[in-house]
């Protein structure tokens, strides 16, 4: 344990078939509260309705997980957590039909892939490496992103938890071709300028409180009230200020708070800013490796910091000792001065871009924080449609609404894959259970998780359309999604082409890894960050199929440019028969425009499909 090889850890446990003693009632909680749990994939995948015994339980993981000998021991743990997290938060859970462990596994590995820049093997041998804690973490992360997508205005900025996992070059220099990259952006959203922070820390002695002030751009960033006694992080993602981590760590009660606060100095990443700031006390079982951890973001007084003293720091991951501000008072000395730095953000990401070669660019756009940098949303949207898709969550409601959608066509076609209208709505309900479970297998041959959630929002469009102009049939023939959004697609690429500056666009098109053929379809479809290049001068969307995709997937779902306005203008253009409304119906693809209008004009407000 102290090598903290954790693969060959559950490696062995697999080979010697081991069983977490508390899995049984984690298990029974999961399904208490109405979540199946699904071990192994595919034909080899078994469901668990009932309680179980160990000895039973522990055969079952063990006969349906062996595709790798760490599969089972690791399908433990996630069983385990989700246990755990759903009697202490069982809305992460809203959404979710079934616990089919191989797609949490999905989650947490593109969650990986998304954040460090690896590919799927290397993502899973990352996943197989991660301590229980940060297991647990990850795993909380993957559930809440849906969350977090709009309730953090730190997460909002987009760039914020990419360093918790990928390692950040800030180098000196800076090229005009760097800036036009930089300047180039799909949104119009500004990204911070400026950030100031201002620390100050009491023992108990002195007053025992913690001051952090983080202000963006003028703009004060509101902070939970994390703060304890021992240490307190904030993290701060250096490229646009927004907070990627916060915790407090008791190291005067505990030794192995001692040994989470050095984890976390770990995940921090070179050039990370971070904040540490002491309240009570933090010295009683503060260890050594722990002050070690503290040197690596430049702290040069941290090895003088004893029992009840004050202490903060502003430090960076990889910092020189000593050059960073900080603060020591001893504890009866009163309290530390208030320390303060200024960031200027735009200067660090105006480096990072300039510190690679010219020739790199669209490579670096690939992966990281250049790449959220040109997303309509800075990767927000896409990261919640990868998670959803993954854990295969669904709106309220989405099974009736595809039963009655299904109702009013001959069938719904995903590529080859035919769900027919009969014999389906005539033996399944609305309602049934089974119907559900036959609709989240149908939608499980989309391989990426991204478009798997576009093809769910896609059914949502058609089906309130539907609803709220019964008037108007769906044509006849099956209802083809995949034609939708490719249509809906390719309907954003042009208007995003011809809303870009030329000039930006001549520059990545320049520097772009020229394609010489389309991408089959199989790839058409995917969002990852390896198709996130454009096909050199040529700005056709055939040529730029995947990187239309990646972005199409990042755009938010209300909106007159949202996901749902584009997938509302497409479903009415190729599946609704309006040829009898006449000179009406012709411009009745632009009155829909977030997919829950009424065609000849009447326009509810928005609804974002949660």
């Amino acid at each position: 344990m102290q090598m903290k090889e954790w693969s060959i850890v559950r490696q062995v446990a697999g080979i010697l078939k081991k069983m977490v003693n508390s899995l049984t009632i984690n298990v029974a909680d999961l399904l208490i509260r109405g979540k199946p749990v699904a071990v192994g994939f595919g034909s080899n995948e078994y469901f668990i309705t009932n309680p179980l015994s160990p000895e039973a339980l522990s055969a079952l993981i063990y006969k349906h997980c062996a595709s790798d000998v760490r599969e089972a021991p690791l399908v433990q743990e996630l069983l385990t957590y989700l246990g755990s997290l759903i009697r202490s938060t069982p809305a992460l859970f809203d959404g979710i039909q079934r616990v089919r462990t191989y797609f949490f596994v999905i989650a947490m590995r593109e969650e990986i892939s998304r954040l460090k820049g690896c590919d799927e093997e290397e993502a899973v041998e990352h996943l197989m490496q991660l301590s229980p804690y940060e297991m647990k973490m990850l795993l909380n992360t993957v559930l809440s992103a849906r969350d977090q997508t709009n309730s953090s205005a730190d997460v909002a900025l987009g760039l914020s938890t990419s360093y918790r996992w990928r390692n950040i070059q800030v180098q000196g220099g800076a090229d005009a071709e760097a800036k036009n990259v930089l300047k180039m952006s799909t949104s119009g959203v500004a990204l911070p300028s400026h950030l100031a922070v201002s620390v100050q820390s009491a023992g108990f002695s002195a007053g025992n409180f913690c001051k952090v002030d983080l202000t963006r751009d003028g703009v004060s960033i509101p902070l939970s009230a994390i703060f304890g006694r021992g240490l307190n992080v904030v993290v701060i993602d250096p490229l646009d200020g927004a907070i990627i981590e916060s915790a407090s760590f008791d190291t005067h009660i505990s030794r192995e708070e001692s040994y989470e606060f050095v984890k976390m100095i770990e995940w921090v990443d070179p050039g990370v800013t971070v904040i540490v700031v002491a309240k009570d006390d933090c010295a009683e079982n503060l260890t050594t490796p722990a002050r070690a951890a503290c040197e690596s973001l430049g702290s040069g007084k941290i090895r003088d910091v004893r029992y009840r003293d004050s202490w903060c720091l502003i430090g960076e991951k990889g910092a020189e000792i000593g050059s960073v501000p900080e603060a020591h008072s001893q504890s009866n000395l009163g309290a530390t001065a208030l320390i303060t730095r200024n960031i200027d953000l735009l200067l660090r990401r105006k480096k990072m871009l300039a510190s690679y070669p010219a020739n790199s660019q669209m490579r670096l756009l690939t992966s990281g924080a250049a790449a959220n940098m040109m997303m309509p949303s800075n990767g927000r949207w896409l990261r919640r449609r990868k998670n959803d898709g993954a854990l295969n969550r669904v709106p309220p409601e989405f099974y009736p609404k595809v039963w009655k959608v299904l109702s009013k066509c001959h069938g719904i076609v995903i590529g080859r894959e035919f769900l027919p209208r009969d014999p389906t709505i005539s033996e399944k309900t609305p309602e049934e259970f089974n119907f559900a479970l036959q609709v989240e297998s149908y939608l499980d041959v989309i391989r990426d998780p991204a478009e798997r959630q576009l093809a769910v929002e896609c059914l949502m469009v058609v089906s309130r359309i539907a609803d709220r102009n019964p008037e108007i049939q769906i044509h006849s023939g099956p209802l083809d999604l995949m034609k939708i959004i490719r249509d809906a697609v390719s309907q954003f690429w042009i208007k995003w082409v011809g809303t870009q500056n030329p000039t930006h666009l001549a520059a990545f098109a320049t520097n772009a890894e020229t394609r010489t053929q389309s991408p089959r379809p199989s790839e058409a479809g995917s969002a990852n960050g390896s198709a996130s290049n454009l096909a050199g001068p040529d700005l056709s969307f055939e040529k730029n199929e995947r990187f239309a995709r990646r972005l199409f997937f990042d755009l938010e779902q209300e909106g007159k440019e949202g996901t749902m306005a584009y997938l509302a203008k497409s479903s009415v253009r190729i599946s609704f028969d309006v040829s009898w409304l006449g000179e009406m119906g012709a411009g009745h693809e632009d009155e829909a425009d977030d997919g829950l209008g009424d065609v000849r004009g009447r326009m509810p407000k928005t609804s974002t499909v949660e």
